[in-house]
């Protein structure tokens, strides 16, 4: 003889074979008002964790395009703060597109490779400021010529100390991109390098790693101090 159960005896049933959730009745408005009152004090907390977070991601990606927007354009030579001698100036730059300005007056240029800038002019006895201004930044630069520069001004040691084209060291990939191509050693002795750089000769061709090989303030040319441009790959 079969057996009929009651709603509450069907509830129960279900709840014995695992199918309790078929038969929980749903929430009323009171009960989802009582649930949306105790997580309510949360709300304020997550909205101003999704500020600042949005605001500090914002920040970075400024950051990065203005960091970016600065690596693109450089002036290699001569650099800031440098004392030169008076005679002609050798500028060289790079930036994807652009000029360069002298004391506020564009000076004339020539481009041996894309986004390469090489100037030579005169400058009068004093300070000056050269600008590099490309489309979305400039970089500037103070330098000295002639005899007794002010204290924060350091002797620039040209390199090459004779003048070389842009070709003897550079020149482009297969993809036309601007890459240095070596030819260190048809200046310098190979010989004389063993006593100070412990390194086979495909490694001293990557000379830029540690020297400005268009000229420096810094002893050996170097563009950290010894001990941190050793460093760099040496622990």
């Amino acid at each position: 003889m079969s057996k009929r159960l009651s709603p509450r005896g069907k509830s129960r049933a279900g709840a014995k074979n695992g199918d309790c959730h078929q038969f929980a009745p749903p929430l009323g408005p009171r009960s989802k008002a009582l649930a949306l009152k105790r997580i309510g004090w949360l709300y304020p907390i997550f909205r101003n964790i999704l500020f600042y977070h949005g605001l500090l991601l914002l920040l970075t990606l400024l950051g990065l395009a203005s960091a970016s927007a600065q690596q693109e354009g450089r002036i290699v030579r001569p650099e800031n703060g440098a004392a030169l001698p008076s005679g002609e100036l050798s500028v060289v730059a790079t930036a994807p597109g652009g000029r360069l300005e002298l004391d506020g007056q564009a000076i004339p240029v020539e481009q041996p490779f894309p986004n390469v800038f090489h100037a030579t002019t005169n400058a009068v006895p004093g300070e000056h400021t050269l600008a590099l201004v490309w489309e979305g930044g400039r970089e500037e630069i103070r330098f000295h010529v002639g005899d007794d520069p002010p204290a924060h001004f350091k002797p620039f040691r040209l390199h090459p100390p004779v003048a070389t084209a842009c070709t003897h060291c550079h020149g482009l990939s297969r993809r036309g991109r601007f890459r240095f191509t070596g030819g260190c050693f048809a200046c310098h002795r190979q010989e004389t390098f063993a006593g100070i750089h412990d390194h086979p000769p495909h490694m001293l061709e990557e000379c830029g790693q540690c020297h400005n090989a268009h000229g420096s303030t810094a002893k050996a040319l170097l563009t950290l101090p010894r001990e941190k441009a050793c460093k760099l790959c040496h622990n």
